[in-house]
């Protein structure tokens, strides 16, 4: 007599088809696809630059705080500390505490300065129209709402910032440099009531830095960038990277 067939028993290729239809890729998340579907910059706008120095040492990757007022890195030989500074309100007409400059914006900000500084071989930038396009290719974003604020808010508090570098030159000597990246800035405040933010829309950079940074700046390539632009770290390891391989 014919047994019976085993209804969990699957004939033919069908097991082979359902495991592949199981284990299927999930749809990319928005980070993955930030990494992949990015467009291409055009040419002229492909290099973005860093210092050197600032490729060896970071910022804060998340925001220390209202309270916090200086932080210090070290990377070796080098160490940065990062001061918070103060900028003059328009409205108020009295100086009001800036703080820290922290995450991805204020390095993606600076690198865009970097190379406007650069191309324009003038040390002061104008940013309304530059910067709005600049974050909408590297973010991948509309460059209104509240991600434009954002990046508006850390270019203050990177305009704001005092900066103090120090490194070991030779056995029980040391150097210690203090200034600050940007020595002077336009600020606006925003028309919305709502969103009342504040930004330059011109900086100046140190005659210092920019001088220096005509010797030491180092490329970087603003589709990579722009694949790393949401994590603070990822972009401190790709620039060191690209500081050591352009020695």
């Amino acid at each position: 007599m014919k047994k019976p067939d085993d209804p969990n028993k699957t004939q033919g290729p069908r097991p082979m088809l359902e495991l592949i239809a199981r284990t299927a890729p999930k749809p990319p998340s928005a980070l993955r696809k930030r990494l992949f579907d990015l467009p291409l910059p055009d040419t002229d706008e492909a290099i973005l630059y860093q210092h050197s120095v600032l490729c060896q040492t970071c910022l804060p990757f998340r925001d220390p705080g209202d309270q916090v007022r200086s932080v210090e890195r070290a990377n070796g030989l080098v160490s940065l500390v990062v001061a918070a500074g103060q900028a003059f309100h328009p409205d108020t007409r009295r100086f009001i505490d800036v703080g820290l400059p922290y995450g991805p914006k204020p390095r993606l900000v600076l690198y865009h300065l970097n190379a406007e500084a650069l191309r324009t071989q003038s040390p002061i930038i104008e940013l309304e129209d530059s910067l709005t396009a600049f974050v909408k290719r590297t973010l991948g974003l509309d460059s209104g709402g509240r991600t434009i604020r954002t990046v508006k808010d850390q270019l203050t508090r990177l305009s704001a910032a005092d900066f103090r570098i120090g490194t070991v030159v030779s056995e029980g000597r040391a150097v210690t440099l203090k200034g600050c990246v940007i020595e002077g800035f336009d600020l606006w405040v925003t028309k919305d009531v709502q969103q009342r933010t504040l930004w330059p829309t011109t900086v100046q950079f140190s005659q210092r830095y920019f001088e220096s940074l005509t010797r030491h700046a180092v490329p970087l390539n603003e589709t990579a960038i722009a694949r790393l632009s949401h994590n603070a770290m990822a972009l401190d390891i790709y620039t060191w990277l690209a500081q050591r391989l352009n020695r």
